[in-house]
């Protein structure tokens, strides 16, 4: 039995090892196009998923925020 979770995430009944810090984990999330190099996919435990989200959110805003202060300053070169 296999209950979903965010961005393809799954919660199995089985114990996986994490691959970033080596914990056990119920999660595990498969290749979409199928087995890789003998593997069906990987896992990462609950605290490694939450800070991959955490370090991509804060990356994405950074991105967000270079983009205004570009524009404005190249606005502001124009003047």
């Amino acid at each position: 039995m296999t209950t979903d979770v965010p961005y393809g995430w799954q919660k199995t009944g089985e114990t996986y090892t994490c691959k970033r810090c080596g914990k056990p984990t119920p999660n595990r999330k498969l290749f979409s196009l199928g087995p890789i190099g003998g593997e069906d996919g990987y896992s990462w435990c609950d605290e490694c998923i939450a800070e991959f989200d955490r370090k991509l959110k804060w990356e994405n805003e950074q991105s967000y925020k270079e983009e205004i202060t570009y524009k404005e300053a190249k606005e502001a070169a124009d003047d």
